[in-house]
């Protein structure tokens, strides 16, 4: 091959780059153009509910009618007056999934809240909690705090089972939580370990347990920190990294993408039913 050849060669191989680099550049910009609002700051001035019972009542009925914007206002009016588990779960997964989509995820907000549902004697929302820490989603990584609550959820399942919601297959999901714990761990393979720290963290009591600060370092490699920037500003409050374990993944994608039949089918037949949460 003459230098002549060995220049266009790589002439067009300098172009192909740089068509890639700006293709790359024009999806980055169009991907910040479109994408969502966070939820609005002013929803949480909303005033505290003066009526909670029919406020709950209201936000049952706005969920079957698919006013979810509606139903995360009205949960915060309620929660301002008397928290309770069921408003502080519909929140945490109104700032999940962006309200459905209707708005950016913030899971620094929503593990905060999931914790706070957690702490009623709830066992969905400590696994949730669970997971956030286990996959650093919202907050650090933390296998301590995901162990006491994948811990919590398996002692609410058995002590208090009339207290969770109903048609959930709640043993699926602690064991998936406990492989999913022994995978990213694997320290806790290590029966001694594994022991002393079940024993440390069944005698904790829940108000020492403490609660989540949400992560200010995005906990992803270099490039998609960048991008995080961009897409979601500096908290760091978006996804996680991708593991390796399908079943933790997957319940992830469930928790954003099936939200919405997580609030019509249980938080909202819940309600209809006048269950206590």
């Amino acid at each position: 091959m003459t230098n002549t050849q060995k220049a266009r060669v790589l002439r067009r191989i300098l172009q192909a780059g740089l068509a890639g680099v700006a293709l790359l550049i024009i999806a980055m910009i169009v991907s910040y153009a479109q994408r969502m609002p966070p939820i609005p700051t002013e929803f949480e001035s909303v005033p505290a509910s003066t009526d909670p019972d029919e406020d709950t009542k209201r936000i049952s009925v706005a969920i079957k009618e698919r006013r979810y914007v509606e139903a995360f206002k009205l949960a915060l009016s309620v929660n301002k007056q008397s928290q309770n588990a069921s408003s502080s779960m519909l929140i945490a997964g109104g700032h999940s999934t962006g309200i459905l989509g209707a708005y950016r995820e913030d899971h620094c907000k929503a593990v905060v809240w999931y914790d706070r549902a957690a702490r009623f004697n709830r066992a969905l929302p400590a696994i949730y909690t669970s997971m956030h820490y286990l996959a650093g989603q919202g907050v650090k990584r933390d296998m301590e705090a995901a162990y006491f609550w994948y811990l919590r959820a398996a002692f609410l399942i058995k002590e208090y089972p009339r207290q969770q919601l109903p048609d959930l297959d709640y043993p699926r999901y602690v064991r998936g939580l406990e492989l999913a714990l022994e995978k990213q761990f694997p320290t806790l393979s290590d029966p001694k370990i594994r022991n002393a720290i079940t024993e440390k963290l069944s005698n904790r009591k829940l108000e020492d347990q403490a609660s989540p600060v949400p992560q200010s370092t995005p906990d992803i490699p270099v490039l998609g920190a960048y991008w995080g920037k961009l897409m979601y500003g500096s908290s760091g409050c978006y996804g996680p990294q991708a593991r390796e374990f399908d079943w933790f993944d997957s319940q992830f994608r469930a928790e954003r993408a099936g939200f919405q039949k997580f609030s019509n089918d249980f938080i909202g037949n819940a309600m209809g039913l006048n269950v206590q949460f």
